[in-house]
C-alpha cells in the first residue's frame, strides 16, 4: 500500500480525469502553487495533515485531509469550478494512482478574495 504522503497524486489524477473539472480549468492543475501567470480559473491542492492507525503488527489505516483551492476572477466562475471539484471527490471509493481508496468526504469549505481573484477552498478527508 502506497503511503498517504503522496496522495495528492492520486487528487491530481482524479481532478484531471474528470470531464467537468477539466473542461472549467483545462490541466491548470497545480500541486500547492499555480504557475507564475496562469490563466483563471485555476485549481491549487494541498495535503494539510495525515494520520495513521497502527497496531502491533504495523498501519492498517491511513487518513490525509486534502485542500483544494479554486481560483476565478469573477465569484460565479470560482464557485463553478468548486462544484465540479466537490462532485468529483466526494464520496469517491476505488483504486486511483496506486491508492485503495476507502472514502473521500468533504469536512469543511470556506470562501475568500485573495489578489484579486475569488477563492472557494474545500477540505476533503481521505481515508485509505
Amino acid at each position: 500500500m502506497k503511503d498517504i504522503l503522496g496522495i495528492g497524486e492520486a487528487v491530481y489524477d482524479l481532478l484531471g480525469n474528470d470531464a467537468t473539472v477539466t473542461a472549467l480549468v483545462g490541466d491548470g492543475i497545480y500541486p500547492i502553487v499555480a504557475d507564475e501567470g496562469v490563466d483563471f480559473p485555476f485549481i491549487i491542492y494541498r495535503r494539510d495533515d495525515v494520520s495513521y492507525d497502527d497496531s502491533k503488527d504495523g498501519i492498517y489505516g491511513q487518513e490525509a485531509v486534502v485542500e483544494v483551492a479554486c481560483v476565478d476572477e469573477t465569484y460565479h466562475g470560482a464557485v463553478s469550478v468548486a462544484l465540479a471539484v466537490r462532485d468529483c471527490l466526494s464520496s469517491f471509493r476505488g483504486a486511483m494512482s496506486g491508492y485503495d481508496i476507502d472514502n473521500v468526504s468533504l469536512s469543511s469549505s470556506s470562501e475568500d478574495f485573495i489578489d484579486n481573484a475569488f477563492v472557494q477552498t474545500l477540505k476533503f478527508t481521505i481515508e485509505i
